[in-house]
């Protein structure tokens, strides 16, 4: 439809997400495939994520584990739109860490003309620039607070915005949260006992406060799984959070060596044994994960598992 000599109207017929259409239409004129827009759409995400991990994780092996364990690689089979929106908003945390608010807000709203949920990014900004006091506790309290109490108000408000009926999602127990929630606090509670926040650690406080505004979304995820997805654009950021809570104290010395006396050290086994834990942890994520995906992942095959004799006549 993208690529026929109605295109233009196709392309224009809705403002939003119109930017995945637009990248169809020209990869057709340029011939290039469908599967190789599928090949396109890896590759760019792959490398923001590359990019992110490389400039501030301080263990690739980390963070290259939580992003498979979690899903976000499978994930890129199926949420097209998304995974592209995803790779944007990389771009635009990397802007946020980096103090340049113009360049995440341009990398915001390009992710947001490909998929238009991602605008949800946009409160990243001021929010993971807020100091560590006490008012930063008491709205954190505030935040959760709301989030449990009006979530039916605010699903209804998120509906009329972003999908075609406000009234879609049925009222739930405003005090019910789901098994993921949970084990995004027990994840965060860890870090915090494992590496303090400190206003100075200023990289580790941002990246905590992206886990915190992902953990505020799940708890609407009890309503259906888009909302899930829209954590994901916070979520995706573990891949930072799980290594730099894991660093040791003594590399964490040497990157601010003028703190050293504040970080907090764990003896070398703690790190063994937490980091087994965390392994294994993922393993049984990720298997559950693929066993839970089989109808998605069963017409997914290699190229080189592919009979071209048998695709004559379909």
């Amino acid at each position: 439809r993208c690529t026929g000599p109605d295109w233009m109207s196709i392309v224009q017929e809705d403002a939003a997400n119109m930017g995945i259409r637009c990248f169809f239409h020209y990869a057709g004129v340029l011939g290039i495939s469908y599967d190789n827009c599928l090949l396109i759409i890896a590759v760019f995400s792959a490398v923001t994520m590359g990019i992110l991990v490389y400039r501030y994780s301080p263990s690739p092996y980390w963070s290259y584990l939580i992003y498979i364990a979690m899903g976000f690689y499978m994930f890129t089979y199926s949420g097209l739109k998304q995974t592209i929106a995803m790779g944007f908003l990389v771009l635009a945390a990397m802007a946020m860490l980096e103090k340049k608010p113009l360049w995440f807000l341009a990398w915001v709203l390009i992710a947001s003309w490909v998929h238009a949920p991602a605008l949800i990014f946009l409160a990243a900004y001021p929010f993971c620039r807020q100091k560590l006091d006490k008012q930063y506790f008491i709205m954190l309290a505030v935040l959760f607070g709301a989030m449990l109490f009006f979530r039916n108000e605010i699903v209804r408000f998120l509906s009329s915005i972003y999908y075609d009926d406000e009234n879609a999602y049925a009222a739930v127990d405003t005090m019910r949260v789901g098994g993921r929630f949970l084990m995004m606090l027990l994840i965060m509670v860890l870090g915090i006992i494992m590496r303090p926040l400190h206003q100075w650690d200023r990289t580790y406080v941002r990246v905590f406060n992206l886990m915190v505004l992902a953990a505020a979304l799940q708890t609407m995820s009890v309503f259906d799984n888009n909302f899930t997805r829209l954590t994901d654009y916070y979520y995706q950021f573990i891949v930072l959070f799980v290594p730099m809570m894991l660093q040791p104290g003594h590399s964490q010395a040497r990157a601010l060596p003028e703190r050293r006396e504040e970080i907090r050290y764990w003896k070398p086994d703690t790190y063994v044994l937490l980091g087994i834990g965390i392994t294994l942890f993922g393993l049984w994520f990720y298997n559950n994960y693929i066993n839970s995906s089989w109808v998605i992942l069963q017409d997914f095959v290699f190229r080189w598992e592919i009979d071209p004799y048998s695709l004559y006549g379909q």
